[in-house]
């Protein structure tokens, strides 16, 4: 059905529910297994994580993301009490659905390859810091339920321990574990590395756990403990296929806290009360995003669609609610069900971020020019350089990996170049640095205008979304029909579509590999016959590289 395979899980999970399959499978505890499994993904991201990349997007993190929440409760508050729902009652929905899922958000971003991208980044940091508020929240939570008055020495001492315990986890991380892996690793037993890194999160996370804190946090701290180690990559390799089936694991037990009889019975107030929410929070993390943040509006058009379902805590806040009465099993169960929705919604959200933000740009410059360039445009006089007009020089797209190639190349053969990134720090670092290069998104016309297209001889297109390509060859051609495009593509079948919107050439990085390892496989061999190489290229003509060719 070409669906995620996230879907199927929690398909599974649901359907094991259903009389006939309850006569043969038992399921109990399964908000417990989905705890364990979300640990398990944290700890395994944990590993990989790198603190310096929170700290570079630090502002958005700690100011966005706090206000976030705060924001999504308020708001989502007096939104509910329309429903006729009670005041606490209202308070708990909007509280529970204000986080969002981490196991759901980062296996989202590990399958499309941007954990490292500066949206992944900052949806990871979010994430992390939503985890930590889940302690809070159930706290204000069972006081203003229990109609206790607000205890400010319950929250410190919440505080003081969340505090604590990340700054025992990083110190330990960077001074102790490093050396006792080190002495493990000299035993030269790969079983033995395995168990003994995970003892360090599994102790994290009881302690975290026994303190009041949240059992997944222990285990992601325990994963950034194991990060400072020389050892990570192979321990997160020995990792890996243990997190996969516990993430199968996660998955499956939050289907099997959905109820078909219910879901149907109350389908219109789920739906509508999904798209609310949701809805919510697309603006709230946008606005915060582009505002707060100062991010470019397709970054925060991939944070705020990345970040718009509901978490699993919700699983874990609504039983504590309903095991102390004060919510009702009504109310648990639509938060169930909005929740499991609201997942099942995610990928197909997040893949739409960049055509939704295109759609806006476009809608906006024709309805409502002041609100196009308040929202698309304002950012970019930020970082304006000074400089002279340009005449026959390159426009690089995109100054990422193969861009900043491509600009080091130019750079040594003194050909001068101007390039364009939507990468506010970045760009900003890059112009200290003395490099020509503008903040904006290349697909904007005044962007082109401003990097003097309308002169340029050439522009490179080293962007990983091919709509964007179409965009700019496009509207690049209009500025200077002269100009000759050089784009990078996937799929060899694209290459007719790209040159009837203007690309002079393009370049298959993937096709270009293989030709380099057969070059160097023949030289290996001692062979000198360049027929294969010939042939390769021919191939490559004939759009016949990936299914057709008998390679």
């Amino acid at each position: 059905m070409k669906q995620p395979v996230i879907i199927g899980y929690i398909l599974v999970g649901a359907i094991l529910t259903l009389p006939f399959a309850a006569k043969f499978v038992r399921i109990e505890n399964s908000i417990r297994l989905a705890e364990i499994g979300a640990a398990l993904l944290l700890f395994a991201i944990g590993i990989e994580f790198s603190l310096d990349k929170l700290l570079r997007v630090k502002k958005i993190v700690f100011l966005g993301g706090t206000l976030q929440i705060i924001l999504t409760i308020l708001l989502g508050w007096f939104i509910f009490r329309i429903f006729n729902l009670s005041s606490f009652e209202a308070l708990a929905l909007s509280s529970v659905f204000s986080l969002s899922s981490t196991a759901i958000a980062i296996k989202i971003l590990e399958k499309r390859h941007e954990l490292d991208t500066k949206s992944g980044e900052i949806m990871i940091g979010w994430l992390i810091l939503q985890d930590i508020a889940v302690v809070f929240l159930v706290i204000l939570l069972l006081n203003v339920g229990a109609k206790v008055s607000f205890n400010i020495g319950t929250i410190s001492n919440a505080i003081l321990k969340s505090f604590v315990l990340i700054a025992s986890a990083i110190l330990i991380g960077r001074n102790l574990i490093p050396a006792v892996l080190r002495q493990i690793a000299k035993l030269k037993s790969n079983e033995l590395l395995l168990l003994v890194s995970l003892i360090f999160p599994m102790i994290l996370a009881y302690i975290s756990e026994k303190i009041g804190l949240s059992f997944t946090l222990g285990a992601f701290l325990g994963g950034v403990m194991i990060s400072e180690s020389f050892l990570n990559n192979e321990i997160f390799t020995e990792v890996k296929p243990l997190r996969d089936v516990f993430s199968l694991i996660f998955f499956i037990s939050i289907g099997t806290l959905f109820s078909f009889d219910f879901f149907f019975a109350n389908l219109f107030k789920i739906v509508l009360i999904g798209t609310i929410i949701m809805g919510l929070k697309i603006v709230i993390v946008l606005f915060l995003t582009i505002w707060i943040g100062k991010q470019h509006p397709k970054i925060a058009f991939r944070v705020a669609l990345g970040l718009p379902h509901v978490g699993e805590f919700a699983f874990l806040v609504t039983t504590i609610l309903t095991a102390k009465g004060l919510i009702n099993q009504d109310l648990s169960s639509i938060v169930i069900s909005v929740t499991i929705l609201s997942l099942m919604l995610a990928p197909a959200l997040f893949d739409s971020a960049d055509k939704l933000y295109n759609k806006a740009k476009v809608l906006t410059q024709q309805r409502n020019p002041k609100l196009h360039r308040l929202l698309f445009v304002r950012n970019t006089n930020k970082f304006e350089i000074d400089q002279p007009d340009l005449y026959d020089h390159t426009v690089i797209c995109g100054y990422g990996r193969v861009g900043a190639y491509v600009g080091e190349a130019l750079t040594k053969l003194k050909l001068p170049f101007i390039a364009i990134d939507f990468d506010s720090e970045k760009v900003e670092r890059l112009q200290s640095e003395g490099l020509k290069i503008i903040y904006g998104d290349p697909s904007h016309r005044e962007i082109l205008d401003k990097a003097d297209v309308e002169r340029a001889k050439a522009i490179v297109l080293a962007l990983p979304k091919e709509q964007d390509v179409n965009i700019i060859s496009k509207i690049s051609k209009e500025i200077n029909p002269k100009v000759k495009v050089l784009a990078r593509i996937h799929n060899g079948k694209d290459r007719e579509v790209l040159a009837r919107l203007g690309v002079d050439e393009t370049v298959q990085p993937e096709f270009e590999a293989a030709v380099a390892i057969v070059h160097k496989v023949m030289q290996i061999f001692g062979e000198k016959d360049k027929k294969i190489l010939y042939w390769l290229r021919n191939i490559k003509e004939l759009n016949d590289i990936n299914e057709k060719s008998n390679f």
